[in-house]
């Protein structure tokens, strides 16, 4: 065991969720009240262009809302705080390489479905660009 301090698991809620599979990776490194949890959407589409308004942030609390249950679920199944789970909006690299600086964490865990050939050559992968700049260890689980 590494000895990993606080663990920042980054999730990807949707149809594939494979949130479970990696918090079970992160339980194996540490214990619940260390692991965090992080979900990352794009800011809402306001019309307004690069301006946000009242309109922006009542969308992201809707957002908040409807994402907030699942991320609850899958922590309480696994004993981890709901004072540890993190939606933020923006570019998912930057907003995760946020929050590891703001929760002090010295390991991040993310998925990654393998891709292969041409798909793999152009497609530039949110994994890989995470894993390339990571201020932490970074251990990327294959989906």
């Amino acid at each position: 065991m590494a000895g990993y301090r606080k663990v920042l698991v980054a999730l990807e809620l949707g149809k594939d969720n494979h949130g479970a599979l990696l918090i079970a990776k992160a339980l194996e490194l540490t214990t619940a009240p260390n692991i965090h949890i992080a979900h990352i959407e794009s800011h809402p589409v306001t019309g307004l262009g690069d301006m946000t308004g009242h309109n922006h942030v009542a969308n992201e609390t809707h957002i908040r809302q409807q994402i907030f249950p699942d991320l609850n679920a899958l922590a309480s199944n696994n004993t981890i705080p709901s004072t540890n789970l993190h939606i933020a909006f923006g570019d998912p690299t930057d907003e995760l390489y946020r929050c590891l600086e703001n929760l002090g964490c010295d390991l991040l865990v993310i998925g990654h479905h393998s891709r292969s050939g041409l798909v793999a050559s152009l497609f530039h992968t949110t994994a890989s660009d995470i894993v390339s700049r990571a201020p932490t260890d970074t251990l990327v689980i294959r989906l």
